[in-house]
């Protein structure tokens, strides 16, 4: 939608662009751009720049749930409201968790919640406002020396250190004519 995803600011600006908060029922189209043609994307766009489209308008309401090993689930809540003729907009929720295969679980909690709201001011002029949060907390299991693993003092599985790990946040609001 525009919104700069990797700045120059950002832990990972240098090339690595986190989409952890994306909810994939949300993307419409990726709008491509191969190159370092178009000014427009800014710093990073030396090898091309991708434009995730998000939906404007979803036809229902709906939930899931989804499961897997390592102790792994996905909810996801999408709240479609009947706002008029003039006016669509949904509110989505995305919960993750995983534990993943290692001795010491990772504990990865990840939430994503997006708002829309879409109002038609004229036959082809529309306002759009979209909100969007997304928070993370996990265990990481860090990076293993080679030699302990082969010495067997550690299982390729294992951690140095059981509570290494992170949080991270994304808060935006967008507004567009």
């Amino acid at each position: 939608e525009g919104v700069p995803v990797n700045m120059v600011s950002h832990a990972h600006g240098q090339g690595y662009a986190d989409l952890h908060f994306v909810i994939p029922e949300l993307v419409e189209k990726l709008e491509v751009t191969k190159g370092p043609y178009a000014a427009e994307h800014g710093d990073f766009a030396t090898a091309g720049a991708v434009n995730l489209v998000l939906r404007r308008h979803l036809h229902r309401s709906q939930v899931t749930f989804e499961g897997a090993s390592f102790g792994r689930y996905r909810g996801l809540v999408i709240a479609v409201p009947e706002l008029g003729d003039a006016t669509e907009g949904y509110v989505a929720m995305e919960v993750k968790a995983e534990n993943g295969p290692f001795l010491h679980p990772e504990r990865l909690r990840r939430m994503s919640l997006l708002g829309s709201l879409t109002h038609a001011l004229g036959p082809a002029t529309r306002l759009t406002l979209q909100l969007q949060s997304y928070g993370a907390d996990w265990n990481a299991s860090g990076q293993l020396p080679l030699r302990e693993v082969e010495a067997g003092r550690l299982d390729r599985f294992d951690a140095i250190d059981p509570t290494e790990g992170g949080s991270s946040q994304r808060h935006s609001a967008r507004v567009a004519l």
